[in-house]
């Protein structure tokens, strides 16, 4: 069996649509798994699983799922096809990314908080939320924030760094060309993804849909992430809580837990 096995090749064999993102770096595909863990079905035409064909792995931020080219195969095929369709394709030859480890989380909970303190939630995305059933309270307290245009993201992170924060390691955060700090922005808002102790550990963004509408492959709900980028890091896409993938479960998520 090869050591790292081409996994797009595993995924053509086992006839699984894949959807480019970030400039081909990963793909999508919708998860098999999500209905047998509970969740709905990963019914998303692009799907929710992603495929990093340089380290030949996947995983499903949404219910977890995670492995290998084998792990693949073997689960749509079983163990005796899979270790045949490991064996017959070839070693990935594309270019391997050289990524920074994502600082820990009391950092990155600390930068996060600082970076959302600098931020605001406009009128518009706050009268969006409120129509779908939390009251001003419940949001400020999720600290939903509207992502900034790209013009002011060195600026605010010019701010962070004066008041003593550190970027670096910091997923979504990346230098720029001319070597200014920076980070990833799309029209929509933040929100962030905590653990079980309430640290920040990342944010998604829900993309407004008129810029939906311009993008052909781009997902309603995305990491907030540097992954790709010299200076940047991947999110990792933590799964150690609820994740927002559907604005709507969310809320009532979030009224279900108000009234208790």
């Amino acid at each position: 069996m090869n050591d790292l096995p081409d996994i797009l090749q595993v995924a053509s064999q086992l006839a699984l649509p894949l959807h480019p993102i970030q400039g081909g770096r990963q793909y999508t595909t919708p998860c098999w798994a999500c209905h047998s863990r509970g969740n709905k079905p990963d019914i998303n035409r692009k799907g929710h699983l992603t495929i990093r064909p340089d380290k030949g792995v996947f995983r499903c931020p949404r219910c977890g799922y995670s492995g290998n080219g084998y792990t693949m195969a073997r689960d749509f095929v079983g163990k005796e096809r899979a270790i045949q369709i490991v064996g017959s394709v070839g070693d990935y030859n594309g270019v391997k990314l050289q990524e920074l480890e994502p600082a820990g989380i009391e950092t990155r909970n600390i930068v996060y908080n600082a970076f959302l303190d600098k931020l605001v939630l406009s009128p518009r995305h706050r009268n969006d939320i409120n129509s779908r059933g939390l009251n001003d309270d419940i949001v400020d307290k999720n600290n939903y924030k509207t992502t900034p245009l790209w013009d002011s993201t060195e600026g605010i992170c010019s701010l962070l760094i004066k008041d003593g924060y550190p970027l670096e390691r910091i997923p979504g955060f990346f230098k720029n060309r001319e070597g200014k700090w920076v980070f990833m922005t799309l029209p929509g808002f933040l929100i962030p993804v905590r653990d079980q102790q309430q640290r920040i550990q990342g944010f998604q963004i829900r993309v407004d849909d008129k810029y939906l509408d311009m993008k052909e492959n781009l997902r309603k709900y995305i990491w907030f992430s540097s992954a790709g980028k010299k200076t940047g890091c991947s999110s990792g896409a933590p799964v150690h809580t609820a994740l927002p993938l559907d604005i709507n479960a969310k809320l009532k998520l979030n009224r279900v837990r108000e009234k208790r």
